[in-house]
């Protein structure tokens, strides 16, 4: 299925996994935060780049790998949505220092049903959409 990624527009800054959270909280009814989430996944990426670091080029470097490292106990999981009980409509990402957020889609019908989010995620951070 697509992905997508939001990254500041050209000149802009990353915003700090704390400011998201508040601009968030502050347009959303449903915005659930797990930070034990946030460490798996950043530890889920560290191991599966390390393990790449055999292809040519490889995908990150060991210095791109240690910062990783290095951000995982700053690492939050966070789900978005209007209607909590909704099968659809609804984002989940995961906020690193200085990183996009990147988003997967379970199906058409589910990226369909979660794009009006994404696009207000947008413009609520003065971010991107781009292709992930």
């Amino acid at each position: 299925m697509a992905n997508r990624k939001l990254c500041p527009k050209p000149g802009g800054n990353y915003l700090a996994p704390s400011d998201v959270i508040a601009r968030l909280r502050s347009h959303f009814s449903h915005v659930e935060i797990d930070a034990r989430q946030g460490e798996a996944v950043v530890n889920q990426m560290v191991d599966q780049l390390t393990r790449m670091q055999f292809l040519e080029p490889p995908p990150a470097t060991p210095e791109d790998i240690q910062r990783l490292r290095s951000l995982r106990g700053q690492a939050v999981s966070v789900t978005v949505a209007d209607d909590p009980d909704s099968e659809k409509a609804w984002l989940t990402t995961t906020l690193i220092p200085g990183e996009p957020l990147f988003f997967g889609f379970s199906s058409g019908h589910h990226e369909d049903a979660a794009m009006p989010l994404l696009e207000r995620c947008a413009l609520i951070l003065g971010y991107d959409i781009t292709q992930g």
